[in-house]
């Protein structure tokens, strides 16, 4: 089964910076399972516990955002802009990313890694019938 974690309508609970490095952490990471192409085929929708740590950071945002969900974001990594995440998702380089929350906190980061963690179970939210 094919994955892919969607920026928008995933919830993060925090963000923390820590040596260099910049991490959000999602309490419901929004992620789109299919057989064939997540996001656009037929599937269904879960949810999951994960992070998003960026390494080599510069960051433009108060950190203590509280908890938000994610309504606009894209992460550029290279020439690509991408604002769903295969899973797994690891990238070197230039990176930068946008994220709006819904509390009305923004936050853009610049690194040159980023990686996605995901923990525990995912839990099922509904199916989704495909564009």
């Amino acid at each position: 089964m094919n994955c892919v974690l969607e920026l928008h309508d995933s919830r993060v609970s925090s963000i923390r910076t820590d040596r260099g490095e910049l991490t959000l952490k999602f309490s419901a990471a929004y992620l789109h399972k299919s057989k064939g192409i997540p996001g656009v085929d037929a599937g269904s929708g879960w949810v999951q516990e994960g992070e998003l740590t960026f390494v080599g950071t510069g960051y433009d945002a108060p950190i203590d955002i509280g908890d938000g969900w994610i309504i606009e974001g894209n992460l550029i990594a290279g020439e690509e802009t991408m604002s769903i995440l295969p899973v797994p998702f690891k990238a070197t380089g230039h990176i930068s990313a946008q994220f709006g929350f819904t509390n009305g906190c923004s936050l853009k980061v610049v690194a040159t890694s980023v990686c996605l963690s995901l923990f525990g179970e995912p839990r099922y939210v509904e199916e989704f019938p495909g564009v």
